[in-house]
């Protein structure tokens, strides 16, 4: 089954630049399906109408592969559309980097599952905006407006249905 979703996400890419890997993981009593997006750092490939490759690589010059999750990817390009142009701050972080940089020992961002954003241009609106509409959107969201940034991931929603928020 696997083998098959795998082959129609490779025959639907516009590039071989990058190449889709399914992969499940059980995250205590979920089941849930994984298409991770695998480019080179300083690629180029467009990835979807707004967002490039090279948005969501990792910041370190150490890292070659890097990920996204595509359904994180369609939710910013959601995001994108109703509010206009928005810059990924922080997107794929490799486990070295995201230590470096003092993250979360279980990031998001080491899976290609998150990402941190702003919106352009940035100030107190546009931030507001940019919070609201991923409320609506996303299932995971940190409040980093005071840092100015929002944070957004596509783990597996909660089993009551109920939005994880917090502020850093």
């Amino acid at each position: 089954m696997y083998d098959s979703i795998y082959n129609e996400a490779q025959d639907a890419l516009p590039s071989r630049a990058y190449t889709v890997y399914p992969s499940l993981l059980c995250r205590l009593f979920y089941l849930w399906r994984i298409m991770l997006i695998k480019f080179q750092k300083n690629d180029t490939t467009q990835l979807s109408p707004h967002f490039t490759a090279d948005e969501f690589s990792c910041s370190c010059n150490n890292c070659v592969d890097n990920f996204i999750d595509d359904v994180l990817l369609e939710k910013l390009e959601e995001v994108r559309v109703a509010i206009g142009p928005i810059k990924v701050t922080s997107g794929y972080r490799c486990p070295q980097h995201n230590k470096d940089i003092g993250g979360a020992p279980s990031s998001s961002h080491m899976a290609g599952l998150a990402v941190d954003i702003q919106p352009i241009p940035l100030n107190v609106d546009s931030l507001d905006k940019l919070y609201e509409k991923c409320l609506q959107v996303f299932d995971n969201i940190g409040d980093g407006r005071p840092k100015r940034f929002v944070h957004v991931d596509v783990r597996p929603a909660k089993p009551n249905g109920v939005k994880r928020k917090w502020v850093y």
